[in-house]
């Protein structure tokens, strides 16, 4: 279980020591790292992560790819990362973690979301293209991780945990 918050902000700045607080509220769903990227003054992303698939620092969160510098915030467990991690290595990928975030970046990377058809598992997870600029926010077909959102037109928020957006 691990948490994360994404704001996006058309018109305003977003108060980052604010955004911080609000991702704190989500610590006791990921004890083992806390990460917040701010991609601009008008989107961060945030995860608290709690370490089961890897427990090397190599899997904290919000990850960025090595060769692209798109950002994944991730929760949950794609039961089939291990064969999308071959797939992926006879394609000539390489990887810097043993977890699953690594391979769902990647896979992203590859597949576009088309390949989110692919994966088998529960999840929630924001993924940030950062060539095309495009924020691709994702949960199970069932639901299982949770993912709450907020939408005022200028502002959009996306979140684990309540809690966190009420604070935001």
């Amino acid at each position: 279980m691990c948490g994360i918050l994404v704001s996006y902000s058309k018109s305003q700045l977003i108060d980052i020591e604010n955004f911080r607080k609000s991702l704190e509220l989500q610590k006791h769903r990921g004890p083992d790292n806390t990460g917040v990227i701010s991609v601009s003054d008008k989107l961060i992303i945030g995860n608290v992560r709690l370490s089961i698939t890897d427990l090397s620092k190599n899997s904290n969160q919000p990850m960025v790819s090595d060769i692209t510098s798109n950002i994944i915030s991730f929760n949950g467990d794609i039961y089939n990362y291990v064969e999308l991690r071959d797939y992926l290595k006879k394609k000539g990928v390489s990887f810097f973690s043993n977890g699953d975030t690594e391979v769902l970046l990647k896979y992203l990377e590859l597949k576009g979301t088309r390949g989110i058809t692919e994966l088998n598992g529960k999840w929630a997870f924001v993924f940030y293209n950062k060539r095309e600029n495009k924020l691709i926010v994702s949960r199970d077909r069932f639901g299982k991780q949770p993912l709450y959102y907020y939408n005022d037109n200028e502002t959009i928020i996306f979140s684990s945990e309540v809690k966190s957006i009420y604070n935001l």
